[in-house]
């Protein structure tokens, strides 16, 4: 009797395939654990920096003082402001900036309006 030794597993095409993919994939896996771990020491080494703000900064260090959260109520009536600064200043921070209004004559009641991420607040101005 003859005795048919048939290859083992990894001596086929379909194993040897197998083997090559499993190790492409734990590879491919390594090197997304080690970007991923570099990418959030880089995080926190930002993080970690003084808190000064260059000009390129990105925009979330960043709040925009715009005309459109300031407005005088004139008798209940919005008027916007007249040549409002645009300016960029650092959050959280504070500086003082002019801010200009045109009013009717004869106005009963004047009260600036101040909008704030879908907040507004009220301050009444008295006239003499």
């Amino acid at each position: 009797m003859k005795s048919s030794k048939q290859p083992g597993f990894w001596q086929t095409l379909p194993g040897v395939l197998t083997a090559l993919a499993g190790v492409i994939t734990a590879v491919a896996g390594l090197i997304v654990a080690f970007d991923q771990m570099r990418a959030r020491s880089a995080r926190e080494l930002e993080a970690e920096q003084s808190p000064t703000v260059s000009r390129s900064a990105g925009a979330d260090r960043f709040d925009r003082s715009y005309y459109s959260e300031l407005r005088a109520l004139a008798d209940d009536l919005p008027q916007g402001p007249v040549d409002p600064p645009l300016e960029q200043i650092e959050a959280h921070s504070v500086k003082e900036l002019a801010y200009s209004f045109r009013v009717p004559a004869g106005i009963r009641t004047l009260a600036l309006r101040i909008t704030r991420m879908e907040e507004a607040g009220d301050i009444p101005l008295h006239l003499k």
